[in-house]
């Protein structure tokens, strides 16, 4: 077959045969109050380190953690990949000796709720100090089969005209996920190494502390509360939250949702206790089913 420009392609026949493999993330105490103790994450999930009884690693809230902070710093995780970040904490967060973030001595926890930090990638081997507090990160995969048997040049025509040629050939892992489709599928068993596309478990302006708090055991009640977030919106023209800080993900663990009428008070107020209510979140989710949520609003009428 002729073509014109540059030409190169690859024709693949691709079997994959029992691919089965894990990854995942292990943090170990080495130094602190209770050294040797681990914390093991299997799949994709944000993890609060922290002395509040919210925090999914919550570290005793006693004298000997007192230079920890209630909400200390975020981490999100999907294995082979992990990140971390400050949350204004008063004595900072460290990786391997180096301050990734931390309010000011002079500031008050409400102005560390202003700041944002850059997120930093953890790699295995690192160290995450909080005080007296030292986390281990080890980072582990096994793929335990991925068989490509044949891989057959073929001339094909490409585009890459006004390019110069180039000796690195394609990156076949890319293609392969393209050509079956697996590209989420890659990344959400973490075969990619690299954190999903957007970094964050959802929208933190619609999400409640649930969904932030327990991402990897959430139910669909969480949907449920988003709905009802949405209707807020719609009929005030306001998130159910003050969001006045920097970091939206921190003001979702401290603030509450703001009853609608005090953003509107010409929304009925029959409407308007259906909401708020659908928008309870401690301790747990009122409505449990869109359904609830449907009839309640039904009743209204």
């Amino acid at each position: 077959m002729e073509c014109g420009g540059s030409c190169c392609s690859l024709y693949l026949k691709i079997h994959i045969i029992n691919t089965k493999g894990s990854s995942k993330v292990t943090l170990t105490i080495t130094q602190g109050k209770s050294p040797g103790r681990q914390y093991t994450f299997d799949s994709r999930t944000t993890c609060i380190i922290g002395r509040s009884k919210d925090c999914n690693l919550q570290l005793p809230d006693d004298e000997d953690y007192r230079t920890i902070s209630r909400y200390h710093c975020l981490l999100d995780i999907n294995p082979l990949a992990i990140r971390v970040r400050d949350f204004g904490s008063r004595n900072g967060t460290y990786v391997n000796g180096q301050k990734i973030g931390q309010r000011q001595q002079n500031q008050t926890p409400e102005e560390g709720v202003k700041l944002e930090f850059t997120e930093y990638d953890l790699q295995d081997g690192d160290e995450i100090q909080l005080s007296n507090t030292v986390f281990l990160v080890s980072i582990e995969t096994e793929l335990k089969s991925l068989y490509i048997p044949e891989l057959i040049s073929k001339t094909i025509k490409n585009n890459y005209q006004n390019q110069a040629p180039t000796r690195q050939g394609p990156n076949l892992l890319e293609h392969i996920k393209r050509i079956l489709g697996l590209a989420k599928a890659f990344d959400f068993a973490g075969l990619s190494g690299q954190s999903l596309t957007g970094i964050k478990a959802g929208t933190p302006v619609l999400m409640c502390r649930q969904q932030l708090l327990n991402y990897k055991y959430v139910q669909p009640e969480v949907d449920v509360w988003a709905a009802a977030a949405c209707l807020y919106v719609m009929l005030s023209g306001r998130y159910p939250r003050n969001f006045t800080g920097s970091d939206q993900f921190l003001a979702v663990l401290q603030n509450d949702p703001v009853p609608i009428r005090q953003r509107d008070a010409s929304i009925p107020k029959r409407l308007a206790e259906v909401i708020d209510l659908a928008l309870v979140e401690k301790p747990e989710i009122y409505f449990k089913s869109a359904n609830e949520f449907k009839q309640a609003l039904l009743n209204l009428f």
